[in-house]
Protein backbone atom coordinates (compact mmCIF):
# COMPACT_ATOMS: atom_id res chain seq x y z
CA UNK A 1 0.00 0.00 0.00
CA UNK A 2 2.40 2.47 0.74
CA UNK A 3 4.45 1.77 -2.13
CA UNK A 4 1.17 2.41 -4.05
CA UNK A 5 0.53 5.69 -2.50
CA UNK A 6 3.74 7.02 -3.11
CA UNK A 7 4.69 5.73 -6.67
CA UNK A 8 1.08 8.07 -6.69
CA UNK A 9 2.87 11.13 -5.16
CA UNK A 10 5.64 10.67 -7.28
CA UNK A 11 3.31 10.85 -10.80
CA UNK A 12 1.22 13.75 -9.62
CA UNK A 13 4.05 15.87 -9.16
CA UNK A 14 5.59 15.47 -12.69
CA UNK A 15 2.04 16.24 -14.51
CA UNK A 16 1.83 19.64 -14.85
CA UNK A 17 -1.40 20.08 -14.52
CA UNK A 18 -3.56 19.77 -11.32
CA UNK A 19 -4.93 15.84 -11.75
CA UNK A 20 -8.22 15.75 -9.47
CA UNK A 21 -9.52 13.10 -7.81
CA UNK A 22 -11.15 10.88 -9.99
CA UNK A 23 -8.40 10.09 -12.49
CA UNK A 24 -6.54 9.54 -8.87
CA UNK A 25 -8.33 6.96 -7.85
CA UNK A 26 -8.93 5.02 -11.23
CA UNK A 27 -5.55 5.03 -11.99
CA UNK A 28 -4.39 3.68 -8.04
CA UNK A 29 -7.30 0.95 -8.72
CA UNK A 30 -5.17 0.12 -11.87
CA UNK A 31 -1.48 0.04 -9.82
CA UNK A 32 -3.57 -2.05 -6.66
CA UNK A 33 -4.86 -4.61 -9.20
CA UNK A 34 -1.55 -5.28 -10.47
CA UNK A 35 -0.74 -6.14 -7.26
CA UNK A 36 -3.72 -8.17 -6.58
CA UNK A 37 -5.01 -6.06 -3.91
CA UNK A 38 -8.85 -5.18 -3.88
CA UNK A 39 -9.86 -1.31 -3.05
CA UNK A 40 -12.83 0.41 -2.19
CA UNK A 41 -14.22 3.41 -4.23
CA UNK A 42 -16.16 5.83 -2.57
CA UNK A 43 -17.68 9.08 -4.65
CA UNK A 44 -19.39 11.84 -2.65
CA UNK A 45 -21.14 15.18 -2.39
CA UNK A 46 -20.96 17.81 -0.29
CA UNK A 47 -21.77 21.50 -0.05
CA UNK A 48 -19.46 24.35 -0.31
CA UNK A 49 -19.23 27.54 1.46
CA UNK A 50 -21.74 28.77 -1.47
CA UNK A 51 -23.91 25.93 -1.17
CA UNK A 52 -23.02 24.75 -4.52
CA UNK A 53 -22.38 20.85 -4.58
CA UNK A 54 -18.75 19.17 -4.41
CA UNK A 55 -17.94 15.78 -5.71
CA UNK A 56 -14.68 14.04 -4.43
CA UNK A 57 -13.71 10.47 -5.11
CA UNK A 58 -11.21 8.44 -2.50
CA UNK A 59 -10.27 4.97 -2.39
CA UNK A 60 -9.40 2.99 0.72
CA UNK A 61 -8.28 -0.58 1.55
CA UNK A 62 -10.18 -1.42 4.77
CA UNK A 63 -9.27 1.66 7.09
CA UNK A 64 -5.91 2.75 5.00
CA UNK A 65 -6.24 5.79 2.53
CA UNK A 66 -4.62 5.37 -0.88
CA UNK A 67 -5.97 8.67 -2.61
CA UNK A 68 -8.68 11.75 -2.03
CA UNK A 69 -7.83 11.78 1.45
CA UNK A 70 -10.90 14.07 3.04
CA UNK A 71 -13.50 14.20 6.39
CA UNK A 72 -15.62 11.55 4.92
CA UNK A 73 -17.98 12.04 7.48
CA UNK A 74 -18.81 15.19 5.75
CA UNK A 75 -19.88 13.66 2.83
CA UNK A 76 -22.99 11.78 1.75
CA UNK A 77 -21.69 8.97 -0.19
CA UNK A 78 -23.09 8.47 -4.63
CA UNK A 79 -21.45 5.50 -5.14
CA UNK A 80 -20.00 2.96 -1.77
CA UNK A 81 -17.80 0.14 -2.87
CA UNK A 82 -16.86 -2.28 -0.64
CA UNK A 83 -13.74 -3.53 -2.46
CA UNK A 84 -13.98 -3.95 -6.62
CA UNK A 85 -12.88 -7.26 -8.47
CA UNK A 86 -9.39 -6.29 -9.94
Amino acid sequence: MRRVRLAMMRALNTVPASTNCLPQALAARWMLGRRGIEASLYIGTQRDESGLPRVHAWRKVGEEWVTGLCDEERYSLLVPSEGEPV
